[in-house]
C-alpha cells in the first residue's frame, strides 16, 4: 500500500486498516510457524504497511487531531477479535481431527 493512498484515508479508515493488518500479521506468523506460507515476504510486507499507517497516525496526532482515544479502542477490539478467530480455527482443526 502506497502512503499516498494512507494519507488521503480518514483516521477512522487507518484504524480499520490497521486493526485488519495486524490480524493478518498474526495469521501470517501462524501459517509460517507450520510451514504453511508460500511466500514469507508477505509478512514483511505486512510489517512495513503497518508501520506506514502507525507513521500517519502519529503524524495526525502531532498535528492535533484525536488520534489517541480511537486507537485505544480499535486496540480493545482487535484482541478480542483476533482471540475469537484463533478459537474457532481451533476448534474447526479439532473437529476434523
Amino acid at each position: 500500500m502506497k502512503a499516498k493512498q494512507l494519507h488521503d484515508m480518514s483516521t477512522k479508515e487507518l484504524n480499520t486498516k490497521l486493526a485488519e493488518l495486524k490480524e493478518e500479521l498474526f495469521f501470517l506468523r501462524l501459517k509460517h510457524a507450520t510451514n504453511q506460507v508460500t511466500n514469507p515476504m508477505l509478512i514483511t510486507d505486512c510489517k512495513k504497511d503497518i508501520a506506514r499507517l502507525l507513521t500517519i497516525l502519529r503524524e495526525r496526532e502531532m498535528k492535533g487531531e484525536n488520534v489517541a482515544a480511537e486507537k485505544e479502542v480499535k486496540k480493545v477490539s482487535v484482541k478480542k477479535e483476533v482471540k475469537k478467530e484463533v478459537k474457532k480455527e481451533t476448534k474447526a482443526k479439532k473437529d476434523k481431527e
